[in-house]
């Protein structure tokens, strides 16, 4: 008789599950966080705010901060899809149980 190999059902994967999940809160996140400079980089760059070569200086810097702020959104998101890109989205169950359990 020959032998039967029985094979194991794939589901999710619960790290790209959470990998899924977390790339959409960033994606929630990332504007706001990009933008969150905007309204004081406006003023300052107004000279209603304040004038003068220490207000430029500031006004520099906070374009400066706002620009850091606005990539650091976006290479947070680009890490998270690199990460997804290396994982696959379904495993053997019993995997996916070791992966709950915090086994593997």
């Amino acid at each position: 008789m020959g032998e039967t190999t029985r094979t194991e059902p794939e589901v999710d994967n619960p790290i790209y599950t959470d990998l899924v999940r977390l790339r959409e809160y960033v994606r929630g996140v990332a504007g706001p966080l990009g933008a969150a400079l905007d309204s004081s980089a406006a003023a300052m760059g107004s000279n209603e705010v304040w004038t003068g070569p220490t207000a430029r200086g500031w006004n520099q810097e906070l374009a400066g901060r706002k620009s850091r702020l606005s990539q650091a959104a976006a290479n947070l998101e680009a890490a998270v899809n690199d990460k997804l890109a290396t994982v696959d989205p379904k495993i053997p169950a019993s995997a996916a149980r070791m992966i709950r359990k915090g086994l593997l």
